[in-house]
C-alpha cells in the first residue's frame, strides 16, 4: 500500500492496481479475523487510499464506494475526515444534493479543525459552482474560510497557497470577501 501512495502522483492507474490488491487480501483477512485491530485498521487505511487514487483519476463514484468502506472502518474524529471527503466525492460526481446531505450535521459542531473547515468551504465552493443562481453556498464557503480555525489554517504558507489554485473554490474567487482573504489574510 505504502508503494502506491508512492505511485499515485504519478502513475495513478498502476497505483489503483496496488490498491486493489491491498483491499481484497486485506478484505479477505478482516473477514476471517474480524477481532483483529491491526486488520481493521491497514483495511481503513488501504480503503482511503483507494478513494484518493479514485479521485485522482475521476472516478468519483467509485471513491465513494471506498470511503464509504472506510467510514464503515473507523470511529472518532478521523470519521469526520472520511465524512467530508466523501462528500467532495460526491460534489466531484454531480450529486449535490447528496453532498449537502452527507455533511448536514458536521456543519453544526464546534470542534471541526482548520483542515476540516476548509475542505467544507471547498465542498461548499464546489457546491456554488454546480448552483450559481443560489448565492448563500457562496456565502457559506467564505464564511467557513473566515472562520478562526479556518484562518488559523490558513497561517501556514502552503495551506495558503494551495487556497489560492484550489480548483474547488473557483466559483468563490470573483466574490470581494475572497480577494481579500487572500491579500490580507491574517
Amino acid at each position: 500500500m505504502n508503494f502506491s501512495n508512492i505511485l499515485r502522483p504519478q502513475n495513478p492507474i498502476q497505483a489503483l492496481v496496488y490498491n486493489d490488491r491491498a483491499v481484497d487480501l486485506l478484505e479477505k483477512a478482516y473477514l476471517e479475523q474480524p477481532t483483529r485491530i491491526d486488520f481493521q485498521s491497514y483495511l481503513f487505511n488501504a480503503q482511503g487510499a483507494r478513494a484518493q487514487t479514485h479521485e485522482i483519476l475521476g472516478n468519483h463514484l467509485l471513491a465513494v464506494d471506498s470511503w464509504d468502506r472506510a467510514i464503515e472502518l473507523t470511529q472518532g474524529e478521523r470519521i469526520r475526515e472520511m465524512k467530508i471527503a466523501r462528500a467532495l466525492a460526491l460534489a466531484r460526481a454531480a450529486r449535490i444534493q447528496q453532498a449537502i446531505e452527507a455533511v448536514a450535521g458536521l456543519i453544526e459542531l464546534k470542534d471541526l479543525g482548520g483542515g476540516e473547515l476548509y475542505n467544507l468551504a471547498c465542498l461548499y465552493g464546489l457546491i456554488a459552482k454546480a448552483d450559481p443562481q443560489t448565492p448563500s453556498h457562496c456565502d457559506h464557503a467564505l464564511e467557513l474560510l473566515n472562520h478562526p480555525a479556518c484562518t488559523e489554517f490558513l497561517s501556514n504558507a502552503e495551506n495558503l497557497q494551495q487556497l489560492e489554485v484550489d480548483s474547488d473554490l473557483e466559483a468563490i474567487r470573483s466574490d470581494e470577501r475572497y480577494r481579500r482573504l487572500v491579500l490580507c489574510p491574517f
